[in-house]
């Protein structure tokens, strides 16, 4: 999860139980310069866009409507 300035990189899967049942490691990284083009915001969000985009990257749209339809 990431802002402008901030991200947060971690193991958590996101579900109900994963923050009472399961033990986790997260990183929160907090950059004041981060317009600075070589700050670790930008090149996480370089790296995100970079596979969000990326042909191997497949919409869930159809598996949605598929699995829940």
């Amino acid at each position: 999860m990431g802002t402008e300035k901030a991200d947060e990189e971690s193991n958590f899967d996101w579900v109900g139980n994963a923050f009472t049942q399961n033990a986790g490691a997260g990183l929160v990284i907090n950059q004041a310069d981060a317009g600075n083009s070589t700050s670790i915001i930008k090149q996480l969000k370089a790296v995100f866009e970079r596979d969000w985009y990326s042909h191997y990257a497949k919409s869930l749209q159809l598996f949605y409507c598929l699995v829940w339809q």
